[in-house]
């Protein structure tokens, strides 16, 4: 799969890692305007936690961030795993900040797009450990997530028309979602973390089934280098028959002539 992944070819294979163990239906555009509608377009399976960041910004500034890092994870995934392949989908995850610091993938991905997947990582696991977010920090994470979407979406997908990389972020227009109380904020961070360890395990899984697959192969591989070296010493042992029967014949004036795979004796 070459670097210009078009981002259709993509959406079979990216959707069960890229969304992290979550359900990404492929966006419900909400109505009006919004940052992040031209997400709706190129990256549709993202385009719902996008849009939640951005609704829950002047509202909760914890649940804005903690969307905005699943919106990131998902988007580093899809670079990491699709367009880069530095690795692949079925192999262990690695971590979001492992991802943003693989020197490969800084070698190929925008560091402008690196730095500011960065300060949405931040933001977001200050949410999700509790730590104190306020406006200034969602508004910065958002922000940031924004520019990141804009410059993925301007360099890798086939629908890059679309997009103008220089669009600002209006802070202005964004959703009037109500904020989370305590208890529903810790039910999304836990459902997220149930979903991601539930994912984790079918991972672990998977790699089991295929550790018992790698086995099996190496075991037909092995039978068959035995079959192979048997084969060789059978044609060893064949080869100096032939040179002992000559030897003999030769003894006895006698030569052998060869054709058509056929043997033929002709007496000197």
């Amino acid at each position: 799969m070459s670097r210009a992944l078009r981002c259709q070819d993509a959406e079979v294979l990216w959707q069960p890692q890229g969304c992290r163990g979550w359900h990404c239906d492929g966006g419900n555009r909400g109505e009006g305007l919004g940052n992040f509608d031209f997400v709706y377009d190129v990256f549709p399976d993202m385009y719902d936690d996008c849009a939640l960041a951005e609704a829950y910004l002047h509202a909760d500034y914890a649940v804005a961030c903690f969307y905005a890092r699943r919106a990131a994870y998902a988007l580093t995934d899809y670079l990491y795993y699709f367009v880069f392949q530095l690795a692949g989908p079925s192999d262990e995850p690695i971590a979001l900040r492992d991802q943003l610091s693989d020197p490969d993938f800084r070698e190929l991905a925008d560091l402008h797009l690196i730095h500011d997947l960065d300060i949405v990582r931040f933001a977001g696991n200050a949410a999700a450990h509790g730590r104190g977010i306020g406006e200034p920090d969602a508004l910065r994470a958002v922000a940031a997530l924004h520019r990141a979407f804009l410059i993925a979406a301007h360099q890798w997908p086939d629908q890059y028309a679309k997009v103008d990389e220089h669009t600002p972020f209006d802070p202005q227009a964004t959703g009037d979602h109500v904020a989370l109380n305590p208890f529903q904020a810790q039910e999304l961070i836990d459902d997220y973390d149930s979903a991601l360890h539930e994912q984790m395990d079918t991972i672990d899984e998977q790699l089991c089934q295929l550790d018992e697959q790698t086995q099996r192969l190496e075991e037909q591989n092995n039978q068959i280098a035995r079959l192979a070296q048997q084969t060789l010493s059978q044609q060893e042992r064949i080869a100096w028959l032939e040179a002992q029967l000559d030897h003999q014949l030769a003894q006895g004036g006698v030569t052998r002539k060869r054709h058509g795979g056929r043997r033929q004796r002709k007496r000197t």
